[in-house]
């Protein structure tokens, strides 16, 4: 009986040696490849990886894919590397050998057909790998099929809310929390008690402290649902949520008052009162993305795509076409075409192409030369937007029906990206951390797919209202939830334990000093300028630390100069910080003024109650 099962093991190995070799196929195996992808919910794969593809894969294609050399990032040298994947996505696709890009390069549907420069893969090996994808790629013929990497969708999932977990935690936010919390070992959390709340709700819609007595009034009020109701007072008040998210947008927008690039170059435009009247309006996002990237009218913000002439000599990779393409992306759908406005991406799947392909919806020519490393190239590209699916020709060459074509196309309702990458955007601003811990790196894995796009979603259904998107987090258990240490970096296995610990932004502090001494900014208008319109109040007034030219204190906390997009602020405390803080002249002078406001304000010293000492 041994030697059977001996003889029957060495026959499967020679058979599976010879067609490795040969090309010729063990029986069956075309009529199987020939049925697609139904043999993946089979209990028992016919096709064994190590036997079967890994012979072939070693023989034709680890000169390039080695672990060693990981031409495009791809290495084929293990089962895990295989189903890594490269800088262009996974190459494996488990159930699915039609759409695995290891399949269509190597029948050559995508091109460059692989192997490069070398004899291609036979009939029989094209279709044992096949096989093996359609299997569930397996490791041996007797595990379980594997799991697909993540790939960032581009239409909205729109999954259902799950059950309720916990009892109070009844939102469709509140349960997709809920049942991830217990699903990573959590109980139901304590949550943080009023006074706390009211000072995160405040500071996070209006930017402000609460004052003492609407704080006192909170914390005395009995009614159930006085935390939702809160929320939605706050951002009643148009002006003062306008005055603190202003910053917010500036930071993605390059936009600022009293930064010197207006002066220094023709070209820069502010378009805060633009932007302070979209926030005001509680404009729909949709609505605002497409004016930002079409200002068609004399009101609209052009100043978004002319974006800076910088002085002295210009690189190709910033023009202010390849500006428009790199903020657009970065900003709106959470794409980073930095390192491929110059070439084709070390860390990302994007090419040189793409981003000129985009850039040549907003350059004064359709037609852009492509420059690689500054090096003229004997190419060229015409408008094409990243996601080939959603392209459209435009009408005509000319500038305006270029723009109009690519704001029609990010605010396509295909276009999943814009509202994931927005919500991913307020969870992160109002959370401390992201779903995807980068919010602009959206091809990341999220901690929770379902939860983002449950929200992105509804976000759509509910006409892309960003008030509404902030108080359904803010009234949500999980912005209530007690806050945890930040954690560095991007560790592996991250699992979200509630908001991270934040530090008030340079525009909060100085808003909270203003509140606490009384003594508050005194608003000064710019020097008479036509790019400028009047974004504040009349001379004279007092206003907000977002409306003046930032000062040493502002920068030290974190105020950028934006002459790039801030998608974040620097969290880490510094050296600097510490010295403005306890030295500086800006702060020392205001907390001075401030103690003899208050000084003035308060009775004189009961001196009659004094004791004399007795000597």
């Amino acid at each position: 009986m041994k030697m059977l099962v001996i003889l029957a093991m060495a026959a499967c190995l020679w058979v599976g040696a010879l067609w490795a070799v040969t090309g010729a196929e063990p029986q069956g195996i075309a009529n199987a490849s020939a049925a697609g992808g139904q043999a993946a919910g089979s209990a028992l794969a016919t096709i064994d990886y190590q036997q079967h593809v890994h012979t072939i894969l070693a023989a034709k294609c680890l000169s390039c894919h080695s672990a060693e050399r990981r031409s495009g990032g791809l290495s084929l040298a293990a089962y895990a590397d295989a189903l890594e994947g490269g800088r262009s996505g996974a190459a494996v696709r488990p159930g699915d050998s039609a759409g695995s890009l290891l399949v269509k390069r190597i029948t050559g549907e995508v091109a460059p057909p692989m192997p490069l420069g070398r004899p291609a893969l036979s009939a029989g090996e094209i279709a044992a790998i096949r096989l093996w994808i359609d299997e569930g790629a397996r490791e041996t013929i007797t595990s379980a099929a594997a799991k697909p990497k993540w790939e960032a969708p581009l239409a909205l999932e729109r999954p259902a809310a799950p059950d309720v977990v916990w009892r109070d935690w009844t939102t469709p936010v509140d349960r997709f929390v809920a049942m991830y919390l217990s699903e990573h070992g959590g109980s139901e959390p304590e949550l943080i008690g009023d006074a706390a709340f009211a000072r995160r709700a405040y500071l996070d819609i209006w930017g402000l402290l609460p004052p003492p007595d609407d704080l006192h009034a909170f914390v005395a009020d009995r009614t159930p649902d006085k935390r939702p109701a809160l929320v939605q007072r706050l951002l009643a008040d148009d002006d003062r949520y306008a005055e603190h998210w202003i910053s917010f947008w500036n930071d993605l927008l390059r936009n600022d008052e009293g930064v010197n690039y207006y002066s220094e170059t023709s070209s820069r435009k502010s378009i805060s009162p633009w932007l302070l009247s979209a926030l005001t309006t509680n404009a729909p996002y949709n609505r605002f993305v497409e004016q930002l990237l079409n200002p068609a009218t004399p009101d609209d913000p052009d100043g978004f795509l002319i974006g800076v002439n910088w002085r002295g000599v210009v690189n190709a990779s910033q023009t202010p076409a390849m500006q428009a393409a790199q903020n657009s992306a970065q900003i709106f759908i959470g794409i980073n075409l930095k390192c491929n406005s110059c070439h084709d991406s070390f860390i990302s799947k994007w090419k040189l192409k793409d981003a000129y392909g985009l850039a040549s919806f907003f350059g004064e020519d359709e037609r852009l030369r492509l420059y690689r490393c500054d090096v003229a190239q004997d190419d060229y590209a015409t408008p094409a937007f990243l996601f080939p699916q959603l392209n459209r020709v435009p009408s005509s060459a000319s500038l305006p029906d270029r723009r109009r074509t690519v704001a029609a196309i990010f605010t396509d309702s295909r276009n999943g990206r814009m509202p994931r990458t927005m919500v991913n955007r307020m969870w992160h601003r109002l959370l401390g951390r992201g779903m995807v811990e980068n919010p602009d790196d959206m091809d990341a894995v999220p901690w929770s797919p379902a939860l983002l796009d449950w929200l992105a979603s509804d976000f759509v259904d509910r006409g892309y209202d960003l008030k509404r998107l902030i108080a359904t987090i803010v009234s949500s258990k999980a912005y209530q939830m007690r806050a945890v240490p930040r954690v560095g970096g991007q560790p592996r296995g991250y699992v979200f334990r509630g908001p991270e610990v934040r530090r008030l932004t340079a525009e909060q502090f100085g808003d909270a000093i203003g509140a606490i001494t009384g003594d508050w900014n005194v608003y000064q208008p710019p020097a008479p300028s036509p790019q400028r319109g009047a974004a504040g109040p009349p001379p004279g007034r007092y206003t907000r630390e977002w409306q003046t030219p930032a000062s040493s204190l502002a920068r030290a906390l974190g105020r950028p100069i934006r002459d790039q997009v801030f998608s974040t602020r620097n969290t880490v405390a510094t050296t600097l910080q510490a010295l403005e803080l306890v030295n500086g002249e800006r702060l020392s002078n205001w907390l001075l003024r401030g103690a003899r406001n208050m000084l003035g304000e308060l009775p004189p010293p009961p001196t009659a109650l004094l004791v004399t000492p007795i000597n």
